[in-house]
């Protein structure tokens, strides 16, 4: 308990440092940019709270610049348990850039633990490729391998993985998940709706959720609704 009060107490203290840093830099001059920078630093340290404040003093920024700053807010909010003011966020960078955050917002938003290096990714997969070899009938290293390729824009790869994943174990939602988002990154809707709702049959909310923001505008009769 006592290292609990402490802990708090040094966080407290580290906010109010940086609060009175960005005033410092504000008044020699700091430009946007350098401060954006600045919480996202804090912001891939997990440091939510002090990213916040950061992103918060930023002046007038651009609107290109206000979408990032709006949709890294929004998962400030998100994994601080402020679950409103992570939608109003979010709304305000997908009205800036809809095309842009619709299905970023997505994936950071209902998974954990997204904020690696893009190396630690390789090496993950490296490692991976070692399991696979090992045991080839083990569907799980597969699924794990396809979601490294995926947060690495190597869509191709990661259905494939998927695909090897789904052969070898059939029923598990995650698994209709991700390879629905996969194929709606590839551009195939009707593979990716499939996919999703399957999902969704299943039990995986975050697929409905998906299937909401992704495909919300289709009508219902191409969505396969009666």
């Amino acid at each position: 308990m006592a290292m609990k009060i402490m802990q708090n107490q040094i966080n407290k203290r580290r906010i109010l440092f940086v609060f009175l840093l960005l005033n410092l830099s504000v008044c020699i001059g700091q430009s946007n940019s350098e401060l954006f920078m600045k919480g996202l630093n804090e912001y891939n340290h997990r440091n939510y709270s002090t990213a916040l404040i950061i992103f918060d003093s930023i002046y007038s920024p651009d609107s290109n610049l206000l979408g990032e700053i709006s949709y890294k807010k929004s998962i400030c909010y998100k994994y601080l348990g402020d679950t409103s003011k992570a939608k109003v966020s979010y709304q305000i960078a997908r009205k800036i850039n809809p095309e842009k955050y619709h299905l970023e917002f997505f994936i950071e938003y209902y998974e954990t633990g997204l904020n690696i290096n893009i190396e630690i990714r390789k090496r993950k997969i490296l490692l991976l490729d070692k399991d696979i070899k090992e045991y080839p009938k083990y569907f799980n290293s597969y699924f794990k391998r396809g979601k490294e390729k995926f947060m690495l824009g190597m869509y191709t790869e990661a259905l494939k993985d998927f695909n090897s994943a789904i052969k070898r174990q059939k029923g598990i939602s995650m698994l209709y998940y991700y390879r629905g988002l996969t194929y709606f990154m590839l551009l195939e809707n009707c593979d990716a709706l499939k996919n999703l709702k399957k999902a969704e049959k299943i039990g995986n909310k975050n697929a409905e959720a998906a299937i909401e923001e992704l495909f919300g505008n289709i009508p219902n009769k191409l969505k396969g609704e009666k």
